[in-house]
């Protein structure tokens, strides 16, 4: 007598979450994201997530982020930045300690509102170069430990709990990016502003790269990198030999890090 199949795994869940992000400006600002649940119907208290963070010009759903959440053996939330795609808020070149903020911000709600416990982050480009500096800010104090209120990652509970960092193509020598304003020096000479055309989502975008925010861009300090990441966080770099938009000179070496 044959015994009957096992059942079917149950199926997972994606839902779209809009998370108030009250260091906007603009107080109805919202970021939006998708939460993938494996298991939808067990409570999420205390379990592990996955943040799956977008680099420059690019969205929650770009390259290979819809398909990863769809791999990974654990829930993952991935969301737009503030000013990219569906998310509230002005986009900038120059705009990382915003996107710190924003890590913050979605890192606090899943903790908070639904008992998630940060353990992988995956970084795309710029977007690891935000997270790894948000990751460092667990070493710093957290509120109450002589740390100071808000201030994106530094003094976050939740940067705290990675377990884990993969750096997909993310930019350390950050002087090297200054190579954007000689490919704009013409139009920035003539209206102050180069255009940054890029497709988004299938859609045409135009978006200013002011000289101001190319130099801030290119001063940004990565030497935390060495002092500050957290000597517990595992890492997985992940970078392309041929890759023409960071070349493997300027990546985050964090083979290096204590």
């Amino acid at each position: 007598m044959s015994s009957s199949p096992p059942p079917p795994p149950p199926a997972s869940s994606s839902t779209k979450l809009f998370i108030p992000q009250p260091k906007d400006e603009d107080p109805s600002c919202r970021i939006v994201g998708i939460l993938e649940r494996k298991r939808p119907e067990e409570n999420t208290q205390g379990k592990p997530i996955a943040l799956i963070i977008h680099g420059s010009m690019g969205h929650k759903d770009y390259i290979y982020q819809r398909k990863l959440a769809a791999l990974l053996p654990m829930d993952s939330f991935r969301f737009d930045f503030r000013g990219n795609l569906e998310s509230g808020g002005k986009w900038s070149l120059a705009a990382l300690p915003n996107e710190i903020d924003d890590i913050q911000c979605v890192a606090h709600h899943l903790h908070t509102v639904y008992g998630y416990l940060i353990r992988v982050v995956i970084g795309h480009s710029k977007g690891s170069v935000t997270s790894c500096k948000w990751i460092a800010g667990a070493t710093k104090p957290l509120p109450g430990e002589g740390g100071e209120e808000g201030g994106g990652g530094e003094g976050s509970e939740e940067a705290r709990q990675v377990r884990a960092f993969v750096n997909v193509a993310g930019r350390h020598r950050m002087y090297k990016f200054r190579y954007l304003y000689d490919l704009h020096e013409e139009a920035i000479k003539a209206q102050g502003y180069g255009i940054w055309k890029v497709k988004v989502a299938g859609k045409p975008v135009d978006a200013r790269v002011y000289p101001h925010d190319i130099e801030a861009f290119s001063n940004w300090d990565t030497t935390y990198v060495s002092r500050e990441f957290p000597s517990n966080v595992d890492v997985l770099t992940i970078h392309g030999l041929e890759d023409g938009i960071v070349p493997p000179s300027v990546l985050i070496p964090l083979s290096l890090s204590s």
